[in-house]
């Protein structure tokens, strides 16, 4: 109603008490503003009776409906501003016929179709901004030549087609070109660098392919470069050669780069970028290297982002030397060694992502330094040792503390209750042991996650976690850690050729696992198998493994199961159960039975499959034993020379003098039984 109002005062002059709110937005008969109020309903038809009517601000309202083709007769109409309303259909072509036209906003307001080809008509067009709609089609090449045009800006359509290669030359006044979020396609223009005060450039989220142009250092009051989300570069080595160009772009603010195919090393030029350069992001690409030292002279960084590359080498101690640092994505590449000490000398420091690296040792005590840090993620690397208690002045930690699968052991300590407001903690596959906090953050079972670590107990119901022994209760085992030396196995048929033999055995291995892990946690009543040798492990056509003879079984906590005769009927503590060489140790001495016992022979059983030693040869005498024999050559790196001969299909010594082939081997011993090993609690 007050739009109609308004336009009714088109065709009279206004009563001299006319109301106060539409003396304010009717400034005399060639004006009307109307912004951000809360009009509903359609552009009435009769508005076009204001033939006066210069500017019209329409802007941030409820308005729906069609645009009227009749706006077109407003003939002196120079600013048109609809952005931010509910409009739908096209945009009408009968704005050609405003020929005075030197502001289209039309961006946010449900529009969709085709961008008329007339408007190209419109010569003394400035500002032309369509963004944030579901517009379709190409753009007219008309549009393109309209050289008075300083912002044009189609953003986050669905326009496809590809850029014309002279739009550098026919839009030669451009400050602001905004075409990102489309479907556009083929080579950036390499004519865009003619276009000498251009400020803002973005074709982030296309599908532009070929190369950044070489030559965008002219483009001297460049503030923001966006080329994100495409598929630029070739693969080769010198994808990065136009950082030397940008050097001279001394206003640059952005450099966003994410998501393409750029390959090579950063370049030394890196150092010369813009020290107003607030946000590089380069993830998503194949950069490979090291982390360039020259990005201790960015100091107005704020932002840097290299996430999934090829990137090698340590994190460089600059990166604590950069005092406006807020986001540090180093996510998804291939550093290594300690995070630097310093990494929280910037306060600012808020998010940290290093996750899936190769990154080692301790947690930094001093990230209880970052007074604003609410994300870490550093989990997926080779981290030891234990949470530290200095985390605890993270009280900023609101969002996420992942440090999954690492190599943190020991208790989860109590001061992680204390983190207030934190919404996300993932402790998941790591080594930790012991009682479960119970308060803060571990009181809400959506909201952490602890699951791969399996000497947890205690913790809230929900986790149906054991109940945590007293320490009289405690008792402890010489099981073997079997698992760990079948996972270093496996994994080095990834680096040694093992024969289908091989294969066999591993998965006879797992089906007895699996046998044992259903007769211990998931029977009504836990079951221990007692006798658990080779000869009990029986094979069906298919080479599936069967655990058999449950003659020595027994309940936990109950009577044994009577399966052969008189004599197993009973349950007692005293005498050996299971087979010489087989038996654990604590058996001998008259303890009483439990799953432990089970898992030290299931140990003995792979150290027999994968060695081909018995524990009962004769080369285990005077207190050495199958357990001590595989337990030294791990410690000493040399596990695959334990292996068993008719399971390699490459001799464990390899014939001739080729120095290469054995450093080669030593090389791979080195990893399997070192770095692998490291992977397992």
């Amino acid at each position: 109603m007050l739009v109609e109002n308004a336009a009714r005062s088109c065709m009279q002059p206004p009563p001299s008490k006319q109301s106060h709110r539409l003396e304010s937005t009717l400034n005399g008969s060639d004006s009307l503003y109307l912004t951000n109020n809360s009009l509903q309903g359609e552009i009435p038809n009769n508005l076009t009776s204001c033939t006066k009517l210069i500017y019209l601000f329409l802007t941030g309202n409820q308005l729906t409906g069609k645009l009227p083709t009749q706006l077109g007769s407003l003939a002196k109409l120079v600013v048109l501003e609809l952005s931010l309303n509910y409009f739908e259909g096209a945009i009408p072509s009968s704005l050609s016929n405003m020929s005075a036209l030197i502001v289209i906003s039309l961006s946010s307001s449900n529009l969709y179709g085709n961008i008329p080809s007339e408007i190209g008509k419109l010569s003394r067009l400035e500002f032309f901004q369509v963004s944030g709609n579901n517009l379709s089609g190409t753009i007219p090449a008309q549009l393109f030549n309209i050289s008075s045009i300083y912002l044009f800006a189609a953003a986050d359509n669905q326009l496809h087609g590809s850029i014309p290669s002279n739009l550098g030359n026919t839009l030669p006044n451009l400050r602001t070109l905004a075409l990102g979020g489309n479907v556009f396609s083929g080579s950036l223009p390499s004519s865009i660098s003619n276009v000498s005060r251009l400020s803002q450039l973005d074709f982030s989220r296309n599908r532009f392919t070929g190369d950044v142009p070489p030559n965008l250092g002219s483009l001297q009051d460049l503030v923001r470069l966006s080329l994100g989300e495409n598929q630029l570069g070739t693969g080769e080595a010198d994808d990065l050669i136009f950082f030397t160009s940008l050097s001279n772009c001394s206003h640059l603010e952005v450099l966003a780069l994410t998501g393409n195919n750029l390959s090579g090393q950063l370049p030394d030029s890196i150092a010369s970028l813009s020290t107003k350069l607030t946000k590089l992001y380069m993830g998503g690409n194949r950069v490979f290297g090291k982390i360039a030292p020259g990005i201790e002279n960015l100091v107005s960084l704020n932002g840097l982002a290299m996430e999934n590359n090829l990137l090698t080498g340590s994190i460089p101690v600059f990166i604590g030397k950069l005092p406006n640092l807020v986001i540090a994505a180093m996510s998804g590449n291939q550093l290594s060694g300690q995070m630097p000490s310093n990494i929280c000398n910037s306060t600012r420091l808020e998010e940290i992502y290093c996750d899936r690296n190769r990154l080692q040792d301790q947690i930094p005590p001093n990230l209880g330094n970052c007074p604003k840090l609410r994300v870490l993620n550093l989990a997926q690397n080779q981290l030891s040792d234990t949470v530290r208690p200095q985390l605890i002045g993270l009280s900023s930690l609101s969002v996420k503390l992942d440090l999954s699968w690492n190599l943190l052991t020991r208790v989860i300590p109590p001061f992680l209750e204390s983190i207030e407001g934190i919404k996300n903690l993932d402790l998941s596959s790591n080594c930790l042991s012991g009682e479960v906090p119970k308060q803060g953050i571990f009181d809400n079972i959506s909201a952490f996650s602890i699951l791969g670590n399996n000497n947890l107990c205690g913790g809230i119901s929900l986790l149906h976690l054991p109940s945590c022994p007293t320490p009289a209760a405690k008792k402890h085992s010489k099981e073997f850690p079997s698992m760990r030396l079948l996972l270093i196995i496996f994994a080095a048929s990834y680096s040694f050729s093992f024969g289908e033999n091989k294969r066999e055995r591993l998965d006879i291995a797992i089906d007895v696992a699996s046998a044992l892990d259903y007769l211990h946690h998931h029977c009504q009543r836990p079951i221990v198998h007692r006798d658990l040798k080779p000869s009990n492990i029986l094979l069906d056509n298919n080479m599936n493994g069967h655990v058999s003879d449950f003659g020595h079984a027994k309940f936990l906590g109950g009577v044994a199961i009577s399966v052969e005769s008189e004599y197993h009927t009973t349950s007692t503590s005293v005498g050996i159960r299971g087979a010489v060489g087989y038996a654990a140790p604590e058996y001998g001495m008259g303890r009483e039975v439990s799953t432990n016992g089970d898992v030290y022979s299931y140990g003995i059983l792979l150290l027999e499959m994968f060695t081909g030693r018995r524990p009962t040869d004769d080369m285990f005498k005077d207190g050495s034993s199958l357990h001590t024999f595989a337990k030294t050559s791990l410690l000493t790196n040399q596990v695959m020379q334990i292996i068993d001969p008719d399971i390699l299909l490459v001799p464990l010594h390899l014939q001739g003098n080729d120095d290469s082939n054995n450093d080669d081997y030593n090389k791979e011993e080195e990893l399997i039984s070192g770095e692998m090993a490291t992977r397992v609690c």
